[in-house]
């Protein structure tokens, strides 16, 4: 699988089951922040549930109901049965997860880097002429 096919900041196609994959970022960046949020506690599940977030279509068949809403937005267990699903379509647990973390780096780089742009505003502020406060 290893092979990335395109990759810019905001799209990644990758290959599986010999065929392309597309990843995109999600548009809700309160699930970008649920996955991200839980890669320390469980990496290897939130890598799986970033690739159910960015998947966009290619070459892995996706159920109806396989969708992050129907976790009731648990990203951990939305993870688990993302990685059950490629894993039972003969994707190797291995490339499910290289997979999984390709993923979860566009995540990564869709998150604002700083409040200034999450309101809009990228404008860094100007440095203070007062004395530090003491």
């Amino acid at each position: 699988m290893d092979k990335v096919v395109v990759s810019s900041p905001n799209v990644e196609v990758i290959e599986l089951l010999g065929k392309p994959c597309t990843l995109t970022p999600p548009d809700s960046i309160a699930s970008v922040y649920d996955v991200i949020g839980v890669g320390e506690d469980n990496p290897n599940r939130a890598c799986m549930a970033a690739f159910g977030l960015c998947y966009r279509g290619g070459s892995v068949a996706w159920p109806r109901g396989l969708n992050y809403r129907a976790f009731k937005f648990q990203p951990l267990a939305y993870g688990g049965a993302i990685f059950d699903h490629l894993v039972s379509l003969g994707i190797s647990p291995a490339d499910a997860l290289n997979a999984g973390v390709k993923a979860y780096s566009l995540l990564a780089r869709a998150l604002p880097s700083s409040v200034e742009e999450q309101v809009g505003n990228s404008d860094a502020p100007e440095d203070s002429t007062s004395p530090p406060s003491r």
